[in-house]
C-alpha cells in the first residue's frame, strides 16, 4: 500500500499530464482552425479571380447586346425603307462612357460591376506632367518639391532614359503598373494610393467624365477649360513643359496629333475598357478586382486585385 506522500505524487503527475494534453489539443484545434481559414481564404482568391474574369467578358456581352437592341429600337421602317431616328436615343457607347453598376446574383455570391474606359484614368505612358504631378500631390499624398521629383522619374523611366529603364532591350514604355516601383524617389507608400488610378495603355487624354470622383474633382476645371478653349488650356498640354506627352482630344489641331490619335484608334489602345469588379460572398468575404478587356470586349488583357479579399469590408 502506497504511502500519503506518493500518492500524492502521483495525482500530481496524473493532473500534470492531463493539463499538458489538453493544452495540446487546444493548439492542435487552434492550428486547425488557422489552416481551414488559410485554405477558405486561398479558395476565396481562387473564385474571385476566376469571377472576375468571368464578369468582364459578361458585362461586355451585355452592353453589346443592349447596344443592338437600342440600335434596332432606334431604327424605323417607312415606305421609302429603314430610317434610322436620331442618333437613336440615349444609345450607351460603352468605348466612351462609364457604365453600370451592373449587378449579377449567384448562388454564394454577388458581383457589381461599373466600366469604365481607359480615357478616365491616368496612363504612365503618355499623360502629361501636370496629369501625373496632380495625382501624386493629390492621391499619393506627396509634398510638392518631392512630387516633381517622382514625376521626371516616371517621365525618364518611360522615355527609357531612366538608370532602370535605360539598359532594357525592346523597351516600349510601362507594361505593368508595378513597374512604378522602379522609378527613382517614388516610395511604395505613394506607390500604394496611386496605383489603382493608373494604367499603361496609351490614351487621348484624362476624360474627367469618365473618371472615378477622386480623379474626376482634380482635372473637372481643366477639362472645362479644354473644352471651352484651347489656348486658354494650352492645348492640353502641360504647363511643366513635358516633352512626352500625348496632345489631348481638345488641343491645337496639328498633323503630329492627328498622326498619334489616327495611331491610337488603329491600335485600338484608345477603347480598351477597365470592368471594376466588386465581389460579397455570403459567408462574408469580398474582393475588387479590375479586368482589362479589349475595345470589343472579346478578348481578356489583364486582371488586377484593388484589394486583398477581406471579411466584411473592402
Amino acid at each position: 500500500m502506497k504511502s500519503l506522500p506518493e500518492s500524492g505524487y502521483a495525482l500530481a503527475l496524473l493532473l500534470w499530464m492531463i493539463t499538458g494534453m489538453s493544452l495540446m489539443v487546444t493548439a492542435v484545434i487552434h492550428f486547425a482552425r488557422d489552416d481551414i481559414g488559410l485554405s477558405e481564404l486561398r479558395i476565396n482568391e481562387a473564385k474571385s479571380r476566376a469571377l472576375s474574369r468571368g464578369l468582364g467578358f459578361l458585362v461586355s456581352r451585355d452592353i453589346a447586346l443592349r447596344q443592338f437592341q437600342q440600335l434596332r429600337a432606334g431604327i424605323e421602317n417607312t415606305e421609302e425603307g429603314p430610317r434610322r431616328v436620331g442618333a437613336a436615343e440615349g444609345l450607351d457607347d460603352g468605348a466612351t462612357q462609364a457604365l453600370g453598376p451592373y449587378e449579377y446574383r449567384f448562388e454564394r455570391v454577388v458581383g457589381s460591376v461599373i466600366v469604365r474606359p481607359v480615357s478616365g484614368l491616368i496612363s504612365l505612358n503618355n499623360a502629361s506632367e501636370e496629369e501625373l504631378f496632380q495625382t501624386i500631390v493629390a492621391l499619393g499624398q506627396a509634398e510638392s518639391g518631392e512630387a516633381i521629383g517622382m514625376m521626371r522619374g516616371i517621365i525618364d523611366y518611360r522615355n527609357q532614359v531612366s538608370p532602370v529603364s535605360r539598359d532594357m532591350t525592346g523597351f516600349s514604355g510601362f507594361r505593368f503598373r508595378e513597374e512604378l516601383l522602379a522609378v527613382e524617389n517614388l516610395p511604395r507608400a505613394v506607390y500604394d494610393r496611386i496605383k489603382d488610378f493608373v494604367h499603361v495603355h496609351n490614351t487621348m487624354g484624362l476624360d474627367p467624365a469618365n473618371a472615378p470622383p477622386e480623379l474626376a474633382s482634380l482635372f473637372a476645371d481643366e477639362h472645362m477649360l479644354a473644352g471651352s478653349s484651347g489656348a486658354a488650356s494650352g492645348g492640353g498640354k502641360s504647363n511643366l513643359n513635358s516633352q512626352a506627352s500625348l496632345p489631348l482630344a481638345a488641343g491645337p489641331v496639328t498633323f503630329d496629333a492627328i498622326y498619334a490619335r489616327r495611331r491610337l484608334v488603329q491600335s485600338g489602345e484608345s477603347n480598351v475598357k477597365a470592368v471594376i469588379v466588386n465581389l460579397s460572398f455570403d459567408n462574408g468575404f469580398q474582393a475588387r478586382y479590375r479586368v482589362w478587356m479589349s475595345g470589343s470586349g472579346s478578348a481578356l488583357i489583364r486582371s488586377e486585385s484593388l484589394s486583398a479579399i477581406s471579411r466584411g469590408g473592402v
